[in-house]
């Protein structure tokens, strides 16, 4: 019997393609900063917006829920 070797083949052009379309989106992103007049962290995090007291309230509750029931079940999850 003749063995057979399997060799992984590198598709360049894909490999290509990936780094263009990276490199094109750090191209917009670093072209979208020098657009925005701006660039204080609350800028950044909230663009431009109120988040108000009710809504970050909420926001908060939110989280902590969703995080508490992640921490929690996550164990359990394992034996499922």
């Amino acid at each position: 019997m003749k063995a057979t070797t399997n060799k992984m083949a590198v598709f360049v052009l894909g490999i290509v393609g990936i780094a263009v379309f990276y490199l094109a989106m750090l191209g917009v992103g670093i072209w979208a900063s020098t657009k925005q007049k701006n660039q204080s962290e609350e800028e950044i995090l909230l663009a431009g917006r109120n988040l108000g007291t009710v809504v970050g309230f909420l926001t908060l509750i939110g989280a902590s829920v969703c995080y508490s029931l992640t921490f929690l079940l996550s164990p359990v999850s394992v034996f499922i």
